[in-house]
């Protein structure tokens, strides 16, 4: 993640606008609760993964303000010079709890919790959505691509590794480039690193070739 730039700048900017008038009352020091949770699963899977916490943590530990964004937002005419002054020098100083990623979650069960004041815990709304959100689906999605085979693969900086679903490894191959995709079947694999596409052969496939002939 490239820490210099400023997720909360990329929200609806009606969240800017509410912490504008929040900044105007009293609100601006209340101290606010919101839970993140899902309603229902869509696929009747029973149960999703969460994932994201290690880039929600990190957005909010580089949580700032630029100059540029500053200047960008008093362009639009809509905020009070006070409130542009207190961007300056913002820092988050709430409190987080989350269920450790990799965790088993259930509809209507909290997975994040966010006690801050109004102002803070608006700001981070919105990306912590998209990520919890976009990162849960990955994970849940994964869990379930494993669990429906006896296999899968994955993809190494240096070449292809097969595990069975319990984590244990099968066979390993090195390739002259990173892979980057790769579409399987019980015969043979086409693994895609770059502009070339390479044919790799299971040792059981090519066993079973073997034993025929």
């Amino acid at each position: 993640m490239n820490n210099q730039t400023n997720y909360t700048m990329l929200c609806d900017f009606y969240e800017l606008s509410m912490a504008n008038g929040y900044f105007q009352t009293p609100l601006k020091d209340c101290i606010t609760y919101f839970d993140v949770f899902f309603r229902t699963i869509p696929d009747e899977g029973g149960f999703a993964i969460t994932a994201g916490l290690e880039q929600v943590v990190n957005y909010i530990q580089n949580l700032t303000f630029t100059d540029e964004d500053i200047e960008y937002l008093r362009s639009k005419g809509g905020f009070v010079e006070e409130f542009l002054d207190y961007l300056k020098n913002f820092k988050f100083t709430g409190d987080i709890w989350a269920i450790p990623e990799g965790t088993t979650v259930f509809p209507r069960e909290p997975i994040l919790t966010v006690r801050a004041p109004a102002i803070q815990a608006q700001f981070i709304e919105t990306y912590i959505l998209l990520v919890l959100n976009h990162q849960s689906l990955i994970a849940t999605k994964s869990n379930r691509i494993v669990r429906a085979g006896d296999t899968f693969y994955l993809l190494t900086d240096t070449g292809v590794e097969c595990l069975s679903t319990d984590g244990t490894s099968q066979w390993t191959q090195s390739l002259s480039a990173r892979p980057q995709g790769l579409l399987a079947d019980r015969r043979q694999l086409l693994v895609f690193c770059g502009n070339t596409v390479q044919v790799l052969t299971p040792p059981a496939a090519e066993n079973n070739a073997q034993s025929n002939t």
